[in-house]
């Protein structure tokens, strides 16, 4: 069973990175201190490094337990041995008596700023390190571990998965029409067209509150009365189903500028996050943005976390940004809370209005700030007697 204990994060990190201990039995991992552990996973593997996994102040509303933790940046040419194509990098958790590999999701392998993801397997309590997770590498047989489960959804469009979104009228903005146009294209992406005087949601019911969801958008055309394609979380049907749905409950990003129809009609909720209805401000953008940049690739996110006051983050760029489901600060458009706010588990996902455009990369996760942070401690070398 795990030990848990809450502790001060600076005297942890101060007293037990980068330690050598030499002991001749197994210990569970605990949360207060970094334990002995002499066994090995698995012999295919000459080097590992212990993480170690620190939380904030803030606990998620399901806990920590399925968080997306990173590690990054790193450099894998820092691993000793560790394969060109980075297979071999293997994220393992050990809890006294059994090692369990975990999914894992590794960009930019062969960068010297490689980035690391996997989900924490337990629940953790706040200001607080975990020494219980691993990287195993050096092993050249390897084959590519698998990426799935390290998200609460991801989408890149690499194959289809259309068919694994809910799909429905969601809230009759600008009109009460409905359209249900997705379709993958083998290019990697899916397309879309609401036709005028129509919108749609294509969502997940990940049934969480404290959440965080990215979009990649491209658009190609829009409808006069103007686009207001977002990324919506805590989203709540209160009736209907498909073209008659009826939401009252979720947060959605505003960008209705695109030049190719018109820019004025919903702009004066441009950049704000709304709630309830596409014209109730939740939070006001910080600056009008100007129109949206048509047919390139653009990102859209948006992130909810705790309750009276809810916290709200939206982030926006033209250009979009190189981290996946990690926006940076220069594209944060709108930031505060909401009072008098909705606090129900729900669905995340893309609503389109009055857009033609293109989709790839959703991105599903827990989010609250301050995010957990990820260190990495010493390399060892696996004796023969391990």
């Amino acid at each position: 069973m795990w030990r848990m204990r809450r502790c001060c994060v600076l005297l942890l990190l101060g007293a037990c990175n980068f330690r050598v201990t030499v002991v001749t039995e197994d210990a569970a991992p605990t949360i207060d201190a970094p334990p002995p552990v002499q066994s090995w996973w698995d012999a295919g593997y000459r080097y590992r490094r212990r993480l170690v996994v620190t939380t904030g102040a803030v606990t998620p509303d399901k806990g920590y337990a399925g968080y997306t933790v990173r590690l990054a940046p790193f450099d894998p040419a820092t691993f000793t041995g560790l394969g060109a194509s980075c297979d071999d990098l293997r994220v393992v958790t050990y809890d006294g008596a059994t090692w369990t590999e975990l999914p894992r999701h590794l960009l930019g392998c062969g960068t010297a700023a490689a980035d690391l993801r996997f989900a924490a397997p337990i629940d953790l309590p706040s200001q607080a390190s975990w020494y219980g997770a691993y990287v195993y590498y050096g092993n050249p047989s390897a084959a590519a571990p698998s990426s799935n489960g390290v998200y609460l959804w991801w989408d890149d469009a690499a194959t289809n998965r259309a068919a694994m979104y809910a799909r429905g009228r969601f809230d009759p903005w600008l009109s009460t029409g409905h359209d249900n146009s997705l379709q993958w294209n083998a290019a990697g992406y899916y397309t879309y067209d609401t036709g005028d005087d129509s919108q749609s949601s294509y969502r997940r019911a990940v049934e969480e509150r404290d959440v965080f969801i990215e979009a990649e958008l491209f658009h190609t055309g829009c409808y006069t009365n103007n686009m207001q394609t977002s990324v919506c979380v805590r989203g709540v049907i209160a009736s209907g189903t498909g073209a008659s749905e009826q939401a009252d409950h979720y947060y959605c990003t505003t960008r209705a500028q695109n030049p190719s129809c018109n820019d004025t009609d919903q702009g004066i909720y441009d950049g704000d996050i709304v709630k309830t209805d596409n014209e109730i401000i939740a939070v006001q953008g910080m600056a009008d943005p100007p129109p949206i940049v048509p047919n390139q690739w653009r990102k859209q996110a948006l992130a909810a976390f705790g309750a009276t006051p809810t916290q709200l983050r939206f982030w926006d760029a033209d250009a979009g940004w190189s981290a996946l489901a990690v926006p940076p600060a220069s594209a944060l458009q709108a930031t505060g809370s909401d009072a008098t706010d909705h606090t129900q588990r729900g669905f995340a996902g893309v609503m389109t209005a009055q857009d033609i455009g293109r989709l790839r990369n959703v991105v599903i996760r827990r989010y609250v700030e301050p995010e957990p942070s990820l260190t990495v401690e010493q390399e060892e070398v696996r004796l023969e007697s391990q």
